[in-house]
């Protein structure tokens, strides 16, 4: 607290006549933020669920609703526009995924757990390197493609509450957008050098 004007806070202003000439200060601490743990997807049938109900998820969801819904005129100009607003949609999906592929591997071993295995290998990738089980599925199986589908049928799904005739050609446009971005490229590519270098070191 501080005072200021003396015994005559009237002279100073007419706020701080009002507050008698009191000043109340405020620590200058930094805040004591209380971060929430993030926890695993556990009890959920698939975590697309989960990604759908993020506010920047329905954001960029919304506005590629509203456009396609807008009927804009098949030009360059609207490919391009919806191609960016599908990538952005999906660099969501990949900070999304990046919190449950930080957690402690092998949380989807959890008997809780009822994702499908796909996306037990997508989120949690860290655990092929202690179950060698796992490892050989992720190797061995094209869990990235059907993925893919997962996030194709997703944002069918998601919109043909608004947008008519949405379709396979829609569908398989939705995947090939994923298969060809950078980062679910990068993704896959280190993954799979990340295996292969647990493999040869198994066999030595």
């Amino acid at each position: 607290m501080q005072v200021i004007g003396g015994s005559n806070p009237q002279g100073i202003s007419s706020l701080s006549s009002k507050r008698r000439g009191v000043n109340y200060l405020l620590a200058s601490l930094p805040p004591n933020w209380q971060s929430k743990k993030n926890r695993p997807p556990l009890k959920v049938q698939s975590v697309f669920s989960v990604f759908e109900k993020r506010r920047d998820t329905q954001s960029w969801v919304s506005e590629l609703k509203d456009f396609l819904a807008s009927e804009p005129a098949a030009n360059v100009q609207t490919r391009n526009k919806v191609d960016a607003l599908v990538n952005g949609l999906l660099d969501e999906l990949y900070i999304f995924a990046a919190i449950y592929q930080a957690l402690t591997p092998s949380w989807s071993a959890d008997e809780l757990c009822d994702l499908p295995l796909v996306q037990r290998y997508w989120l949690d990738p860290a655990r092929a390197l202690q179950d060698q089980d796992f490892a050989e599925a992720w190797l061995n199986t094209e869990w990235d493609a059907v993925v893919e589908q997962d996030f194709a049928r997703w944002l069918n799904n998601q919109l043909g509450q608004k947008v008519k005739l949405l379709g396979d050609v829609e569908f398989r446009r939705w995947a090939r957008e994923m298969r060809k971005d950078s980062h679910w490229q990068r993704f896959i590519s280190d993954g799979l050098k990340a295996m292969q270098k647990k493999s040869a070191g198994s066999e030595v």
